[in-house]
């Protein structure tokens, strides 16, 4: 029975981002049960020593340089990381041992359905305007002070469809991983084109920044990866084709309603901030850097700790800013709360796994870590998501050194 639960709730946690419960997110509350589960069926806790070396320093290095440099905060929470122990016990207990064709199938069955019920929004909303959705009513929404309808109203009115997630970025981040898989399949195999066509649809369809730029890393991994060319000449004609390919489309094809809306989303990058406008691109890819360059050049290095975070976060002001919290990407995350060190050691962490995988599972890391500059994503349920199906595509002769 645990060989199917775990791998089950293993890749159910992110599909539950939308739903807090007792003011716990659900995802978190997931991934404690399946690692109940997995203490009391026997799995034993086994992480990577470069793992160790990320987890020690960030549990005791920045929080005491932060505490000495005078970053107000509570170090007290400090001593306790939740969301690091938390991340740490699913890559120790439910990464090994979890059954990895388990966890394929129905992650699966779980982007099929979630795919689906896309689908049927996204045609229902351009026959007769109404989405519908299916939230669960009695659990609260992520959002505090949002109810189950008042959200699925929201949710109902807006011009993009997001299945059963939050929103269309957190429904394509669930499946790109698939998207990774599918595609590598049909490149070794020439098997499975309809299910690349059919995903690549989906996330084009999403019309989501991440999902655009995730398309792109993925193309030119798997080009970089092909035997064609040096690897100079890859480089040069990857680099040539995007450019000769975004000036056709952006010129040629400019009128049309999806390049339109892709260019208009575009300005989200921009490192300039409208005071009356969206600002949700800006506070997601660019505050986190202005207040990692406000800190002291000591702090710079190790970091405050997840407990300084917010105090050096209103510490700065940006004009034209609205937001002044601790949200950060993955990557300004780790600048601000372990430093460069911290950076270096988690880098040295994901290194370490990504030589043990193939294309498929490295793909899917190198993924990741895109999208870490563009979502908060360390040391949550979506990380260990990638990592977990990253692990399912270890090189073979690897496995069997192993074992």
């Amino acid at each position: 029975m645990m060989k199917r639960v775990i791998p089950f709730l293993c890749v159910f946690m992110y599909f539950m981002s939308p739903y807090r419960l007792a003011g716990h997110e659900l995802p978190e509350v997931v991934g404690i049960l399946a690692t109940i589960l997995a203490i009391f069926g026997g799995f034993r806790l086994h992480l990577e020593k470069s793992y160790v070396l990320f987890l020690a320093y960030m549990w005791i290095v920045p929080p005491i340089a932060g505490f000495v440099c005078g970053i107000p905060g509570n170090y007290l929470q400090a001593l306790i990381p939740v969301a690091l122990i938390l991340s740490t016990l699913y890559l120790g207990l439910l990464l090994p041992d979890a059954n990895k064709n388990y966890v394929l199938k129905y992650y699966r069955y779980l982007v099929y359905i979630a795919v689906a019920f896309f689908i049927v929004q996204e045609i229902s909303y351009n026959t007769t305007g109404i989405r519908p959705t299916l939230y669960i009513p009695f659990l609260e929404m992520y959002y505090q002070g949002s109810d189950e309808m008042s959200f699925a109203l929201s949710r109902a009115e807006m011009d993009r469809s997001s299945s059963f997630f939050l929103e269309p970025s957190h429904f394509v981040q669930y499946i790109i991983p698939y998207f990774c898989i599918v595609l590598s399949n049909y490149i070794k195999e020439k098997k499975g084109l309809k299910e690349v066509l059919l995903m690549l649809f989906v996330i084009i369809w999403l019309k989501a920044g991440i999902g655009f730029v995730s398309l792109l890393v993925i193309f030119c991994f798997f080009f970089l990866k092909s035997g064609i060319l040096k690897m100079y000449q890859r480089i040069l004609v990857m680099f040539a084709t995007i450019i000769i390919i975004v000036g056709f489309i952006t010129t040629v094809y400019k009128d049309s309603e999806l390049i339109s809306y892709i260019m208009n989303r575009s300005s989200e990058f921009s490192m300039e901030v409208d005071p009356y406008g969206a600002q949700s691109g800006f506070i997601r890819i660019w505050r986190g850097y202005f207040i990692y360059g406000a800190m002291d050049i000591i702090n710079q290095i190790l970091g405050v700790s997840a407990a300084g975070m917010e105090a050096v976060s209103k510490a700065v002001y940006i004009p034209g800013c609205r937001y002044d919290g601790s949200y950060m990407n993955g990557i300004q995350a780790l600048l601000v709360s372990g430093g460069v060190v911290g950076l270096i050691l988690f880098f040295n962490y994901i290194i370490h796994i990504y030589k043990q995988k193939d294309n498929t599972g490295q793909c899917i890391l190198i993924v990741m870590i895109a999208i870490f500059f563009m979502e908060h994503m360390l040391n949550t349920p979506k990380m260990f998501l990638y990592i977990l199906l990253a692990s399912c595509f270890n090189i073979p002769s690897l496995q069997k050194t192993k074992k």
